[in-house]
């Protein structure tokens, strides 16, 4: 939904043809390769409905992505697989994996740190969007990571201790 038309047109004539030619005239075989498209469409329409079954969830996507896009781009495509929300569990595994690789990234520099049990809470309230998901989530833990530490260098600290939650933003305890 967001592609270039130019690319929409490109599309249209690798899955017609199952061949594009390439600007420096060399032509390739598509017609053994699978493509997948992700998109969001649809997504805007079912926040605040997840009290809906799946099934109707389903049908508001489908619909979104039937009147956004062209029929005969969408006549290519096989059916629309459309994705749960992630739920709380899952939303802490991916929190949890973030927030780890942070600090084993930050260990590997000098600066250790162990976590109080709100951060992992904290991050996921604040780091999860309804309508982006997960995407905004990595950003927002270095961030906030990333500015607890360096609040506590700049005061004299070590960058070192117990990452709790102060507030509305993470600090470094010693």
């Amino acid at each position: 939904e967001k592609a270039h038309p130019e690319l929409v047109q490109l599309f249209l004539q690798m899955a017609d043809e199952g061949r594009v030619t390439l600007a420096c005239g060399e032509t390739l075989d598509l017609r053994n390769i699978y493509l997948i498209v992700t998109s969001n469409l649809g997504s805007a329409e079912i926040i605040g409905r997840e009290h809906l079954t799946f099934t109707s969830l389903e049908r508001h996507v489908v619909n979104a992505i039937e009147q956004f896009l062209r029929p005969e781009l969408l006549a290519r495509f096989g059916r629309p697989f459309v994705f749960r929300p992630l739920d709380r569990a899952v939303q802490e595994q991916i929190t949890g994996q973030r927030l780890a690789d942070l600090l084993a990234w930050l260990l590997a520099h000098g600066w250790q740190l162990n976590v109080d049990s709100e951060v992992l809470p904290f991050l996921i309230h604040r780091g999860f969007s309804p309508r982006l998901g997960a995407r905004p989530l990595l950003g927002f833990i270095e961030e906030m990571v990333g500015d607890a530490v360096a609040e506590n260098l700049w005061n004299g600290g070590a960058g070192r201790g117990l990452l709790i939650v102060n507030g509305e933003h993470l600090e470094v305890a010693p």
